[in-house]
């Protein structure tokens, strides 16, 4: 499967602290956490957010290390 922009939520304020986010997807850790799989979602995201994975068998932490410049609109 493929990124899918309706199951990721920002979660709480608006601070300039690093934000929060869920995600739900039935695809593999090794597929979310593969090179390029969170790019639809680039604008979205600043260096230090989290987002919180919720698979059907597994629940893992993301940290955003790098947003790519020639992704954002």
């Amino acid at each position: 499967m493929a990124f899918t922009n309706e199951t990721l939520a920002h979660v709480g304020g608006t601070s300039p602290a690093p934000r929060i986010y869920t995600y739900y997807t039935e695809d593999t850790q090794t597929t979310v956490t593969a090179a390029n799989y969170f790019d639809d979602a680039s604008t979205k995201f600043q260096v230090n957010d989290v987002i919180h994975v919720i698979n059907t068998t597994v629940v893992y932490k993301l940290l955003v290390t790098a947003v790519s410049k020639s992704l954002l609109r």
